[in-house]
């Protein structure tokens, strides 16, 4: 148990580093939907982890499953291990629904920065939409399967007679449903904010760098994949060879989901260190300011044009002014601000297509 422990304290700590970092940007009393979804997050992981500790500290991480049936007929109801067994069993259950939670929460979390990300963008809102309703019916799908596919909920713990390949952790039929759910959630949430990047007017480094950033996903499905085939692999075995790599989804799903929002914080940091090991530039201090949008009134709706598209804007000489649409925008670089650097471009005309983000996307 020492990696997972490992796992969730470093876990853990990206959460809170998180957590600072938004508070810093913008305050206790601004955090959004998906800050608060953290908390949770932190909490389910915390049950899962201390669950599983106990499970395999104080019942050999046993459970119904991995026995033959010879092996069941001569285990005896009052022995230690029939009780380890059952305790474990029961404790698996817990257990699922805790780390269920991590992964499924943190799929809306993800949701909820989108919204942030691309606000008052028609076509994306409506793909982040679907997202939601697409997320609420996966879970809701898989802890049906998970709870009725065994009934009466007592055969879970059941450990002579046999009580049939539904109501064991090896079980098949649930796994797979469980995976394909997973899979394509993540798989659709990863396709959301990747034209969006590659639209956006930055270098190709930068783009490959916030694409990276977003693509955590694709680790997290493969390690689920690793998981899911030990287990099919080894009826028998394969439950204790896969819990380490249950631990190892949580904590790759929890540095993916906040990678992105820990950006502005590390390069903070990295400003910092660069200052005091190589001193300060006097003369690229002067140009750090504030990015300031000068917004026109030429819209026929009269409404402020301050949605844009985000880009990069890190100017190494003098400010940098934009013409686009609606909207003249003069940007330069602010090494005190705690939001990235941006010039917001959008094409203010009516029918455009260029993809608008929010002003604090943490990248």
């Amino acid at each position: 148990m020492i990696e997972p422990l490992i796992l969730f304290s470093i876990g853990v700590g990206i959460i809170a580093l998180r957590t600072y970092s938004r508070v810093r940007v913008v305050g206790w009393r601004n955090l959004e939907t998906d800050d608060y979804l953290m908390f949770m997050v932190a909490l389910f992981y915390a049950t899962g982890t201390a669950l599983a500790y106990v499970t395999a500290t104080y019942w050999q991480g046993l459970n119904n499953g991995g026995m033959t049936p010879g092996e069941r007929a001569l285990l005896r109801p009052e022995s230690d291990e029939y009780q380890w067994r059952v305790n474990g069993s029961k404790a698996y259950l817990a257990i699922w629904v805790s780390f269920s939670l991590v992964l499924w929460l943190q799929k809306i979390a993800m949701l909820a920065f989108f919204v942030r990300l691309t606000s008052r963008l028609g076509d994306y809102t409506k793909r982040i939409r679907f997202g939601f309703v697409f997320v609420a019916i996966s879970y809701m799908a898989i802890v049906l399967c998970f709870f009725l596919d065994c009934l009466p909920i007592e055969r879970t713990w059941q450990i002579y007679p046999y009580p049939g390949n539904s109501c064991v952790p090896s079980d098949v039929s649930t796994l797979s449903v469980v995976l394909a759910f997973n899979v394509t959630t993540d798989a659709y949430i990863l396709a959301i904010p990747l034209p969006i990047f590659w639209m956006a007017h930055i270098k190709l480094w930068k783009k490959l760098g916030l694409m990276v950033l977003i693509s955590g996903n694709v680790f997290i499905i493969a390690i689920a994949i690793v998981r899911v085939c030990l287990i099919v692999g080894d009826p028998l075995h394969g439950s204790r060879q896969a819990s380490p790599w249950t631990h190892r989804v949580m904590f790759a799903s929890v540095v993916s989901t906040n990678a992105p929002l820990l950006a502005p914080l590390v390069r903070k940091w990295c400003s910092d260190v660069s200052k005091l090991i190589f001193g300060e530039d006097k003369g690229a201090k002067e140009m750090m300011r504030e990015i300031k949008t000068i917004t026109t009134t030429d819209r026929t709706d009269g409404a402020a044009a301050d949605e844009g598209l985000m880009v990069l804007a890190r100017q190494a000489r003098r400010p940098s002014t934009v013409t686009q649409g609606s909207q003249t925008i003069v940007a330069t670089d602010n090494d005190d601000s705690e939001k990235m650097e941006v010039v917001v471009k959008c094409d203010g005309g009516p029918g455009t297509r260029r993809p608008c983000l929010s002003d604090d996307v943490p990248v």
